[in-house]
């Protein structure tokens, strides 16, 4: 996809800008790897960009809130047969319907 900057930056109805997205953009690829580029994994390095940019932009510490944020999924309360069992019932649900 070409853009004709020759006729405007901005979009006079939206406000949305070309030059904050191509910025935005230009930076994402800067974090993907040059070589054996796969687009399997273009979403984890775009989503690593994001969180990156987060931490960056809020002045946090990206490994003190990579931990916080973990904690908030996995609850280090439950044991590990309650997961386990979890886990089970999960899967079970998942073929039971694979075969509806």
């Amino acid at each position: 996809m070409q853009l004709n900057h020759s006729v405007t930056f901005k979009d006079p109805d939206t406000g949305a800008c070309t030059n904050s997205i191509e910025s935005s953009w230009r930076h994402a690829k800067v974090v993907m790897p040059q070589y054996h580029r796969k687009k399997d994994f273009f979403p984890s390095h775009l989503a690593k960009y994001m969180f990156m940019k987060r931490c960056h932009t809020l002045d946090l510490d990206p490994t003190v809130e990579l931990l916080r944020m973990a904690g908030q999924v996995y609850d280090p309360t439950r044991n590990e047969e309650e997961v386990l069992e979890d886990y089970e019932i999960e899967n079970e649900e998942a073929e039971d319907n694979d075969f509806n």
